[in-house]
């Protein structure tokens, strides 16, 4: 049985919510609580698979101090935020801090269940607002990466280190940073994670 925690102070938001998850996963434990001190007390008395967060609960002190001490002390916890928010660099700072996925509010139910399966499948879930520049590539366009790009994000979404990668691909490490950073803005990225997602969105690898 999938333990939910769902936190938010909006008490009828949440009841609806947890109406829609017991019809979507009949198999799960919900608990439910409004603020982020009510979730430090449930996360020490209850295991938890899933935490759904709310950033703007009432609390001592910003979300920005509350949720990386959450994702350091439940490491066994996917946490997600679920939130009206969806100012990309607010989506990018949690993702910084450590959650699995970002859902807003305005997301319908059939996007939100498969955001929900991905996480639980170990998966990232980012919201189409954290793409905001993005573009379908059109069929005839010339290829989006170069070959040596398509090689080393491919790598990245492996694991591999620069150094890693350096050595697989005969060349030095300062040769990878110098096609990290063009890839990054190939990609309009500023990070391995936004690169790997956005790559894998464009379909340019599995």
């Amino acid at each position: 049985m999938i333990k939910v925690l769902l936190a938010d102070d909006h008490a009828l938001f949440r009841e609806g919510l947890a109406m829609v998850f017991n019809a979507l996963l009949p198999q799960m434990e919900l608990y439910q609580v409004s603020t982020w001190g009510e979730v430090r007390s449930t996360l020490q008395q209850r295991s938890v698979d899933l935490a759904l967060l709310d950033l703007s609960m009432p609390s001592e002190c910003a979300w920005q101090e509350e949720l990386p001490r959450l994702c350091q002390q439940y490491s066994t916890v996917k946490f997600c935020i679920l939130s009206a928010c969806a100012v990309p660099q607010v989506i990018q700072e949690t993702f910084q801090l450590g959650v699995k996925g970002y859902i807003t509010k305005l997301m319908d139910i059939e996007e939100m269940q498969a955001a929900l399966v991905k996480i639980m499948a170990g998966g990232i879930y980012f919201p189409p607002q954290f793409f905001p520049a993005q573009a379908a590539v059109p069929a005839a366009s010339p290829p989006l990466l170069t070959r040596r790009q398509q090689e080393i994000v491919t790598l990245l979404a492996r694991g591999n280190s620069n150094k890693q990668i350096g050595l697989t691909l005969g060349v030095t490490e300062n040769t990878v940073k110098r096609h990290v950073y063009d890839l990054f803005k190939v990609l309009n990225a500023t990070n391995r994670v936004e690169a790997i997602e956005a790559s894998r969105r464009r379909g340019l690898i599995a």
